[in-house]
């Protein structure tokens, strides 16, 4: 069942998954997305944005000439920080001149809880109770006019 459904804390992610196995992300803590984050009409972050934000980060962690530990800087727009004390992955924008970072995952400690959102049981209770009278009529007159007599 769906956490907008019941109230119940969410299992890991793949994506944190990925994100620890990398030594990124702390034990005990959760990712979720951030202000800045694009989103699918279903408030997700779509599966090419972590691919390519799990992508700089390896590339990030390796020596390559180029790489996050040269002497030309960083390479990748994303990177995994402190930015005013909320750790995260943050996303480089506005230039050389105006440097800023957007945020877009937030690590939480602790597992997130998602409120119930849709009355799923009680919508259903409400249809059962308002159509299973008329339709089990419905059915039982059906099956008395077919029945075969013996």
């Amino acid at each position: 069942m769906a956490p907008s459904v019941i109230d119940v804390k969410r299992n890991d992610k793949r994506f944190e998954r990925a994100l620890r196995h990398l030594g990124v992300l702390p034990a005990g803590m959760y990712a979720v997305h951030g202000k800045a984050a694009r989103l699918n009409r279903h408030g997700n972050i779509s599966v090419g944005t972590y691919k390519k934000i799990l992508a700089e980060l390896r590339a990030g962690s390796g020596t390559k000439k180029g790489g996050a530990n040269s002497a030309q800087g960083p390479t990748g727009k994303h990177f995994v920080g402190k930015v005013n004390g909320v750790l995260g992955v943050w996303k480089r924008a506005g230039g050389k001149r105006r440097p800023k970072v957007k945020p877009i995952l937030i690590f939480l400690k602790g597992k997130p809880d998602y409120r119930k959102r849709f009355p799923f049981f009680r919508i259903a209770d409400g249809i059962a109770r308002r159509h299973l009278p008329l339709e089990l009529d419905k059915a039982m007159d059906h099956a008395i006019a077919t029945a075969k007599r013996r």
